[in-house]
């Protein structure tokens, strides 16, 4: 059976200040500059920044207010669709299941982000530039504002079905070779403690995890 960590859920709010936040939002978020890959992080900031987030709003509801505009998902390419997956604030609650692949499958479910990009024509072609492109932090690359999980959720973003699927031949073969390249360097990062939990690695069988194994048998 499925098994996840319970995440504290605050207190339901009232349809009104879910509406009027959620509204106001998309609407504040038509003042950035469209052509900017960080309108959804500028997006996603406005939506947290209204005093209804905090006011008695449980998670559930919060997620919901972290849907990306409509609008906003048909005039962005796929790099930025794909940043805006990638920065989603909720993305992190992956780690908080026993198998990665439920909680990705669980986002898929919850985020419309997510479900946007599996529908792009390059998909494929935008996370492997995307992939080759993504460096590996080491402790000299921190600041306040570094994402350490980063080339992990894009490596677990890569591993899903639609994707893999959408691959030819080609970029399967592209794929494999640099995700090796990216093994052998994770492997002596200073950011390895988890690596046999590496979802990409173990689906291309680069790694074997009895973490992994365990879920499969169950």
């Amino acid at each position: 059976m499925k098994k996840w960590v319970v995440v504290a859920i605050d207190t339901i709010a009232g349809v009104g200040f879910f509406s009027g936040l959620l509204g106001q939002a998309q609407k504040n978020y038509q003042e950035y500059v469209l052509t900017d890959d960080s309108q959804a992080v500028a997006f996603y900031e406005e939506v947290m920044s209204q005093p209804e987030w905090y006011h008695e709003i449980n998670r559930v509801k919060r997620g919901e207010m972290l849907q990306l505009p409509e609008d906003m998902i048909k005039k962005i390419d796929t790099n930025a669709l794909t940043d805006a997956v990638l920065d989603y604030p909720y993305f992190i609650d992956v780690y908080a299941f026993d198998n990665y692949q439920w909680g990705m499958d669980s986002m898929y479910e919850s985020f419309n982000g997510i479900r946007a990009l599996a529908e792009r024509e390059d998909l494929t072609e935008v996370l492997l530039e995307k992939y080759q492109n993504e460096s590996i932090l080491t402790k000299n690359d921190l600041h306040e504002d570094s994402d350490i999980f980063r080339l992990e959720k894009l490596e677990m973003l890569i591993s899903q079905d639609f994707v893999i699927e959408k691959m030819t031949e080609q970029e399967y073969s592209n794929l494999n070779q640099i995700a090796n390249q990216k093994y052998e360097l994770e492997k002596n990062s200073d950011y390895n403690s988890w690596l046999e939990r590496n979802l990409l690695f173990y689906k291309l069988g680069i790694i074997s995890s009895d973490w992994y194994d365990e879920f499969e048998e169950t």
